[in-house]
């Protein structure tokens, strides 16, 4: 009737009840140094809580006890004399409003002094734990979860593997994740904090990771995902989140070629081999048991790579490109399908850059050379705050991909600013690393920025470099250095267009903006002539 609701907190961490385990160990410590037998302890805990509540805390700077009563509580030591006896009010309510006062006042010394230690222990926190840069489990991510000590079952818990898994995330709050096994039933679902889950790299494969015990299981309903079909060929408390078997959706979805309907599946990579079996037989349509059994062998052709008709008919998955990221070959199709849709409804001139992609200027380079359209676009300056301000956007919006424009630099500093620079993004967000256009005075200097380029290496994640001593076959196979050098910025960045699409780099078409291009070219051919003056007679 009270709408009231019984929230268990997450096993085996201490921050889901926070306040009441810190001061556990305050009150822990305390009695531990005034017990003599360990088993009177219950004897100290009244002295040990006065203790606590007539020393100001560090977090607020004030006592409980005056926090509380408007007052501090004297002791028998210092109850002697005038102080015995305390202050004398005329009046109740003069007392009253000169407490009300004091402790008002209080409140709001008390709020600003908390609030500069929440900062101060968040980042402490924060660097601790490397937040910024930490990669966190995603719903599809495959993960490894820790088992507490105390639930091995061993004689010596802390030498043997305490990881079990792997298991497949389905969805995920803001500090903890549901799980369920890869290799398991699909309703054995546990619910994990992120410090006690280690994400599998893609290069691992499933075997199964085992230990004596496990965590408890959480009593849920069985999720159902958007868009799948009711239809299903096999148990749904089965294994299926191997992309081979089926789809990341917790029903998996049902597939089949548009030209046999009959021939039902829930593994993709069996649709694939349908497909492709149908363009060299398509008399196999009318035999779908046949079709269906061909296809769960391996035959002695490519079968596996998907077609852009199979991913059409695989598109009412919801979790189609979360599938395909698993296996380096279908995320290449993917891609190269969903670049082939775009340019067919929205054509070559696609003039808005997606929306998740950042286009970041590291200092020094002057941002009339970049003229680029993007919507998200921030300029560092400074060499000092780059970082800073690179973590403050980071933490606005969520970036899939990020472009960094680098300056023309021969010193060795620079590599350790575009390094920092790159490794505080997360691991997830894709890094395209291109040099701006400058003019170069010295020509034998531009061996060592291409050296500086070439050794900036990035801890996690996928980073592309479109190095300045990169060849262009178009323009006599001259160096991207020296175009930089001759060019306008205009010409400049659709040579680096070409370069990318030379060098079959997943990314999109780098949009230009639309200038003046004959100002453009007058400030260009003013440079020429100051840099060049006996070209001109």
């Amino acid at each position: 009737m009270l709408k009231i609701r019984h929230e268990m907190t997450k096993g085996y961490n201490s921050r889901a009840n926070g306040a009441v385990e810190r001061f556990n160990k305050t009150l822990m410590h305390i009695v531990k140094k005034k017990t003599a037998v360990a088993m009177e302890w219950d004897d100290q805990v009244v002295f040990a809580v006065y203790a606590y509540n007539n020393v100001a805390h560090t977090t607020t700077g004030e006592t409980p006890t005056y926090l509380m009563y408007g007052r501090d509580s004297r002791g028998p030591l210092e109850m002697d004399g005038e102080d015995a006896v305390g202050i004398n009010y005329a009046d109740m309510d003069e007392y009253k409003h000169l407490l009300t006062h004091e402790l008002l006042k209080t409140q709001k010394i008390v709020k600003e002094h908390a609030m500069g230690e929440h900062e101060k222990y968040k980042r402490l926190f924060d660097e601790k734990h490397r937040t910024a840069t930490r990669k966190y489990p995603e719903p599809g991510s495959r993960v490894l979860v820790e088992i507490p000590a105390e639930k091995l079952g061993a004689k010596c818990p802390k030498l043997i593997n305490k990881w079990k898994g792997p298991f497949r995330v389905l969805e995920c709050s803001n500090n903890s994740a549901t799980l369920t096994p890869v290799l398991g039933k699909g309703k054995d679902v546990i619910c994990v904090p992120f410090d006690h889950l280690r994400v599998v790299p893609d290069e691992m494969g499933d075997e199964e990771i085992k230990t004596k015990k496990g965590r408890a299981k959480k009593k849920v309903a069985h999720l159902e995902g958007d868009f799948c079909d009711e239809v299903s060929m096999r148990d749904p408390n089965e294994t299926f989140f191997r992309h081979i078997f089926s789809c990341r959706c917790s029903r998996p979805c049902v597939f089949y070629p548009p030209s046999a309907t009959t021939a039902r599946t829930t593994s993709p990579s069996q649709l694939v081999a349908m497909m492709n079996l149908l363009e060299l037989k398509p008399e196999l349509a009318q035999k779908p048991t046949e079709l269906l059994l061909l296809a769960q062998a391996n035959l002695p052709f490519e079968v596996d790579i998907p077609s852009q008709e199979a991913l059409l008919a695989m598109a009412h998955c919801p979790t189609l490109q979360l599938m395909c990221r698993e296996e380096p070959a279908w995320n290449v199709a993917f891609t190269h399908t969903f670049s082939a849709l775009m340019r067919r409804f929205f054509g070559d001139d696609f003039t808005s850059q997606p929306v998740n992609t950042l286009l970041v200027l590291a200092p020094g380079v002057r941002e009339s050379t970049v003229t680029l359209a993007f919507t998200e676009k921030l300029v560092l300056k400074s060499a000092e705050s780059a970082e800073d301000l690179l973590l403050e956007q980071l933490k606005k919006k969520r970036y899939s991909r990020m472009i960094m424009i680098i300056p023309f630099a021969t010193d060795d500093g620079y590599v350790d600013q575009w390094s920092r620079l790159i490794n505080v993004v997360p691991g997830s967000t894709k890094i395209l690393l291109i040099p701006a256009p400058t003019s170069v005075d010295d020509f034998s200097l531009a061996g060592a920025f291409i050296s500086l380029v070439a050794s900036v290496k990035r801890s996690r994640g996928e980073l592309d470099v479109i190095s300045p001593g990169d060849r262009v076959m178009a323009h006599k196979n001259q160096r991207l250095v020296d175009l930089g050098d001759q060019m306008n910025p205009f010409d400049y960045w659709h040579v680096v267009n070409n370069v990318i699409r030379g060098r079959n780099l997943v990314w999109q078409p780098l949009k230009v903006s639309v200038v003046d291009m004959g100002q453009t070219r007058r400030r260009s051919e003013l440079r020429q002539r100051r840099q060049y003056p006996h070209r001109e007679k």
